[in-house]
């Protein structure tokens, strides 16, 4: 066991090699930056793989229009409690430049339904190989398994120090630099490496921090036929509610789960759910698979099909509405299969409270 200092010298140093640490090497390289990565993990772009269903999901072209509308278009997309933050950045580097900077890379896009753009091959794995080899290809050292314990920042030259704990050699490595990037990633995901560290190192060297709450994730919810209901993929309309008012709507598909809801509508409601709830404000999720009819057409189609539902592979939902609504008196006798119940506007807009 050894447990000695090394030092290592570059002018920019990024702690993380996940996505925008791995942008912000190539880009820095090609200005002619000396940059070097380090990352706790033993391989770079962990979470990448995960992503879009092993597929990566790169961006979205839905408000492309080719005129300056539709950076703003794009940044409304973006939640924060500063609403204004995303538009500078965007402008600076939008879906455009997005598009661009992988064509540069040799990684053509594709795109599939609602804008979303993936690698050609529809494989993470293809994003990780040409990061790899746009790093190789540029000379950019990137140090795994190096864990940063602590950064100090000094008004000499050089202004960083970085210690490290390399995990694979168990020594302290000492780097230094005149720049340093953190792109640590905050805390969605422990076992990829984003586990809040950075967070504590931006704060030891005086920045301020917005309390983080969960965002992008799935919704628990307070519901008991969730889990007969797991594995149904509807296309839909979902509110967030705040005490009792409809904050914000998403469309798209929603996924059912045992534990609740998610898909790319509740994703994207997610943080604003998580925010009210750390407030202690009541909040509600309403998930209307039937947006384009009336609450008054829904009934009517659910009573005049109402047989359907007691056919095999649909009886669940039969039980359900029946358990939510209660039997009729027709459905007490023997005609059971075409009963029909008065179904409640609640279950039609199927609103349930989060945990």
């Amino acid at each position: 066991m050894h447990d000695y200092q090394t030092f290592l010298h570059h002018k920019l140093i990024i702690i993380g090699a996940g996505a925008s640490g791995l942008m912000a090497a190539v880009t820095a390289r090609d200005l002619g930056i000396d940059t070097a990565i380090l990352e706790g993990n033993d391989r770079i772009g962990k979470k990448i793989a995960m992503t879009g269903d092993g597929r990566c999901n790169i961006t979205n072209d839905s408000t492309m229009t080719g005129t300056d509308d539709e950076v703003v278009a794009l940044s409304s997309q973006y939640h924060s409690s500063q609403a204004k933050f995303p538009l500078p950045v965007l402008q600076q580097f939008g879906i455009r430049q997005t598009i661009d900077f992988f064509n540069m890379l040799g990684l053509p896009l594709t795109k599939l339904k609602e804008g979303l753009m993936y690698p050609m091959s529809l494989q993470a794995a293809s994003v990780l190989d040409i990061f790899e080899l746009a790093l190789e290809e540029r000379n950019v050292p990137v140090y795994l398994n190096n864990k940063v314990l602590d950064v100090t920042v000094s008004t000499d030259h050089p202004r960083f120090k970085i210690t490290c704990r390399n995990e694979t050699e168990e020594q302290q490595i000492v780097y230094t630099s005149e720049y340093l990037f953190i792109c640590t990633g905050g805390l969605t995901g422990q076992n990829a490496g984003t586990d809040g560290s950075g967070y504590a190192l931006a704060q030891n060297m005086g920045h301020a921090m917005v309390e983080p709450v969960p965002a992008i994730v799935q919704l628990k919810v307070q519901y008991p036929y969730m889990k007969a209901l797991s594995g149904i993929k509807l296309q839909g309309r979902a509110h967030i509610l705040v005490n009792g008012e409809i904050v914000r709507s998403e469309t798209g598909e929603i996924h059912f789960a045992d534990y609740g809801f998610s898909g790319p509508p509740i994703l994207q409601l997610s943080r604003i759910a998580a925010v009210h709830l750390s407030k202690g404000d009541s909040v509600t999720v309403s998930v209307d698979l039937m947006p384009s009819r009336t609450k008054e057409e829904v009934i009517e189609f659910l009573e005049m099909n109402w047989g359907t539902f007691a056919t095999p592979g649909r009886g669940i939902l039969r039980r359900i509405f029946t358990q939510e609504a209660g039997p009729c008196p027709a459905e007490r006798g023997r005609n059971r299969s075409r009963a029909k119940p008065t179904l409640p506007g609640s279950l039609v807009e199927n609103e349930r409270d989060l945990l």
